[in-house]
């Protein structure tokens, strides 16, 4: 039997939300060691503070992903888009 099948909505929902959670964190961590690192190493270079303000930005945009700020392509708006696409609830 199928895993994703023996559990439901609302678990799956519950396990996506702790992944987008996990994915954020190991970035935050990523981009912080990396932060640190490439600013003690290449001190004063300005492209080392335009590559982190670019990622930055994306940490931001995942962060405000993970923490359901912004729903878009959340297992909620999938639900969603497919009662929108059948026209009934699910």
């Amino acid at each position: 039997m199928n895993k994703d099948s023996e559990i439901s909505f609302d678990e799956q929902e519950a396990l996506a939300y702790a992944k987008r959670m996990k994915e954020f964190y190991e970035f935050l961590a990523t981009y912080l060691l990396l932060a640190a690192v490439f600013l003690v190493v290449f001190w004063g270079e300005w492209i080392v503070y335009l590559i982190f303000a670019g990622l930055g930005v994306c940490l931001l945009i995942q962060g405000l992903l993970a923490f359901e700020v912004i729903g878009f392509l959340s297992p909620n708006w999938e639900r969603k888009f497919a009662e929108k696409r059948l026209g009934r609830k699910l």
